[in-house]
């Protein structure tokens, strides 16, 4: 089944900038979140995604969200995730107590589960790389620096079923 999601999107200013490393690596020949036309497509953090996201665990995202936001974070760098073919990201810095409320959530709506996977914030540059690519997209982006600070400015939902994205806060 498709996973909802709970995501927190960017000022204009620090959307443009991942969409630039988008097309840098798509221009570079590599693969690309600027290959993805769907209407999700936006750079973003992914906060919570589940099967379903229960009415009151929605509620509480949506209360905390409508007071930290705009939420200033830090980026730490490119990270490479998984064990291949691979996702290439830009590492994101939160505030220690948001890793704890995004565990939270995660066990409200997993039922509790005690083999939860740890939270890493990160904003996804391009998927389903070889490593032979993941080197050449390193340095493609070594010409393209981010910013060390971005802003989430607004949350959004996404909902797989009615292929919908919904701004909640």
């Amino acid at each position: 089944m498709p996973a909802h999601s709970l995501d927190l999107n960017f000022a204009p200013q620090d959307d443009s900038v991942f969409r630039d490393r988008w097309q840098a690596l798509r221009a570079a020949g590599l693969p690309s979140l600027a290959d993805h036309r769907g209407a999700s497509n936006a750079p973003h953090i992914t906060v919570l995604t589940a099967s379903r996201i229960p009415a009151d665990v929605l509620e509480r995202v949506r209360a905390h969200f409508a007071v930290a936001l705009p939420l200033p974070l830090t980026l730490n760098g490119v990270v490479v995730l998984g064990s291949g073919p691979f996702v290439l990201a830009e590492h994101v810095i939160a505030p220690p107590e948001m890793h704890s409320l995004v565990e939270g959530w995660q066990r409200l709506v997993d039922g509790g589960s005690q083999r939860l996977r740890p939270w890493t914030p990160h904003v996804t540059l391009a998927k389903r790389l070889s490593a032979s690519q993941v080197g050449r997209a390193l340095a493609v982006l070594q010409d393209r620096p981010a910013p060390t600070t971005v802003t989430a400015t607004a949350m959004r939902r996404w909902d797989p079923e009615r292929k919908t994205s919904t701004r909640e806060a």
